[in-house]
């Protein structure tokens, strides 16, 4: 972890070329797939931040990895993570968690890691449907 963590650092994520790129991706991804919402976060020790959204205006919010959809996807096997309907997984039963307060009903999440294959986040995109 913390060599991943590390890693993430040496990038320097806070420029406003990289912003703009993080940017383009999500309209890119939204646009593609049809979702509400497409957003770009980085996975931390403890938080989840968004670098980019495209969908509900949020810039760099940040989550409690706790209550994180996404900390589940950084740590699959399969690289992606796919929920047709968020409420009916496990791992959310009887808990509230953020998502709930945009209308998340479904998530598709990928991996993104550094040419070293460090992980530092994903790219997701959620919907207010369920699908």
């Amino acid at each position: 972890m913390a060599e991943r963590l590390a890693a993430i650092e040496s990038y320097g994520l806070d420029s406003d070329e990289l912003a703009r790129s993080f940017d383009r991706v999500t309209d890119l991804a939204s646009r593609h797939f049809g979702a509400d919402i497409a957003s770009l976060n980085l996975i931390e020790e403890r938080e989840q931040r968004m670098m980019a959204c495209e969908g509900i205006g949020t810039e760099s919010m940040t989550t409690s990895r706790d209550a994180s959809i996404c900390t589940f996807t950084i740590v699959t096997d399969t690289r992606l993570l796919t929920l047709e309907d968020v409420r009916e997984d496990p791992r959310y039963a009887g808990r509230t968690v953020p998502f709930e307060e945009s209308g998340i009903r479904s998530y598709m999440g990928a991996q993104r890691d550094t040419p070293a294959g460090h992980l530092f986040g994903t790219l997701c995109n959620s919907d207010g449907d369920p699908r």
